[in-house]
């Protein structure tokens, strides 16, 4: 079923394809298509029904670090902002920063 659900992954059929991870009890695949693909909406409204707040918590925490390495600051905060962690967003941000002014210092 992961295969059928990837299929409809790349031919952009999410729907289908969320179905099917729905199929082989696999809702975290499903939530990571949607972020993955930046429907947030869809993404959450698959995890409130099929995870608890912890794992939604969990997942969204380490989908927003992997966001973060990726350079997309305002799709990681999205994710925090979902959970209720907007510290985490903050301390985020205070590493850009710092990472900034790091490299602005050397270079001058």
């Amino acid at each position: 079923m992961i295969g059928i659900a990837a299929h409809y992954e790349e031919n952009h059929q999410f729907a289908e394809a969320e179905k099917y991870h729905l199929k082989a009890q696999l809702p975290k695949d499903a939530v990571a298509m949607y972020t993955r693909n930046n429907m947030w909406e869809a993404a959450h409204k698959v995890a409130k029904v099929h995870l608890s707040d912890q794992q939604i918590a969990d997942l969204y925490v380490n989908q927003a670090r992997q966001l973060e390495l990726q350079g997309k600051f305002k799709d990681a905060e999205l994710l925090y902002r979902k959970i209720k962690e907007p510290d985490l967003a903050i301390h985020m941000y205070k590493k850009v920063c710092r990472c900034r002014m790091a490299t602005t210092t050397q270079t001058e």
